[in-house]
């Protein structure tokens, strides 16, 4: 069922002129009030059921922006504390590869591979990688992923010289994030857990406690 947003009148008054707005009550600033989170949460969940008959359609569409993708793309590289920097797409696959090298490198076709998202999306109907990031001495790759679709990202941590991934998890943050001088330390934004705004910022340390500010 279609739902429908209570009108509850709301008189404005602005340089001498008053109107009323029937739907004031749907502006939550505070992003917190259970009557329009409720309103809310039904309209996305009548936009899913209406539009799920046009799966396939939307697919069709999906293909069609991708076969307009070139079968192969590569960026322009930037240098960043000694390393060139560039992604790429190879034909067939819908996510980017994240390369660099050595600023001193003459070999153009010599890249490691910090992050193949392609194979951090395999086994997940859904996939984004927010944000990358690299440690002042190039050591510490961080990465945030959503795989909810919700733009809930989780912050991961691997090791770029042992390529081991570090334990820690941090749930639920945003995308940006930054690395401090100690190259062990970054700084990143918690989101609130019922609006998932962005809420305060924290800090955590390599090595420590995922709840450590």
């Amino acid at each position: 069922m279609l739902p429908k947003a209570n009108r509850i009148p709301y008189a404005m008054t602005v340089h001498g002129d008053t109107r009323i707005d029937n739907y004031y009550w749907l502006r939550d600033d505070t992003r917190s009030q259970p009557e329009v989170l409720d309103y809310l949460h039904q309209e996305n969940e009548y936009g899913r059921k209406v539009m799920s008959s046009q799966q396939a359609l939307q697919d069709r569409i999906l293909k069609e922006i991708i076969d307009r993708i070139p079968p192969r793309e590569v960026s322009a590289p930037y240098v960043k504390n000694g390393y060139r920097y560039r992604y790429i797409y190879e034909p067939g696959c819908e996510y980017a590869i994240y390369q660099r090298q050595s600023a001193l490198s003459e070999e153009w076709n010599v890249w490691e591979t910090l992050l193949d998202a392609n194979q951090r999306a395999a086994h997940s109907e859904f996939y984004t990688l927010g944000g990358l990031a690299i440690t002042p001495d190039n050591t510490i790759m961080a990465l945030a992923e959503d795989y909810l679709s919700r733009r809930q990202y989780g912050l991961r941590f691997r090791n770029l010289e042992s390529g081991n991934w570090y334990p820690e998890l941090l749930d639920n943050v945003a995308p940006e994030f930054v690395w401090a001088n100690d190259s062990l330390t970054l700084y990143y934004v918690r989101k609130h857990k019922k609006t998932l705004l962005p809420y305060q910022v924290w800090r955590h340390t390599i090595g420590h406690s995922v709840i450590a500010r």
